[in-house]
């Protein structure tokens, strides 16, 4: 199983310098089990929102990027106890917001490697 935040996904389609690309399809063709919590849709609908308002990704390929990235098997969950942990999580690494720290508790939860491009998160 293996598991990563909505940041390494959306460089995944975004970003040819990084080597995630080639990541995710080593993962892919290994037939990982990709897994994320629930708010993943609408975390990785923003941020792709985000990163066109912000200049960071051409409008032209917005569309491309949004529907490869929506169609990603992932596999959601939200275990008992992931926002109790996110929470706690969230304090520990003094995030203003626990959305962050619901990927790094479902990756604690569920014993997996965590992969994030947000250097904040990385202790």
């Amino acid at each position: 199983m293996i598991f990563f935040d909505q940041n390494v996904r959306i460089l995944c389609f975004t970003n040819p310098i990084v080597h995630w690309r080639a990541l995710w399809e080593e993962w892919k063709a290994q037939q990982a089990i990709v897994i994320a919590p629930t708010l993943w849709g609408y975390e990785v609908t923003s941020v792709i929102r985000h990163r066109i308002h912000r200049g960071k990704l051409p409008p032209d390929i917005e569309e491309e990027v949004f529907t490869a990235v929506h169609q990603l098997p992932v596999k959601l969950m939200n275990p008992a106890g992931l926002h109790r942990r996110a929470w706690e999580l969230s304090h520990h690494f003094d995030r203003p917001a626990a959305y962050d720290a619901h990927y790094l508790a479902l990756a604690e939860m569920a014993g997996c490697p965590f992969w994030t491009a947000d250097e904040r998160l990385l202790d």
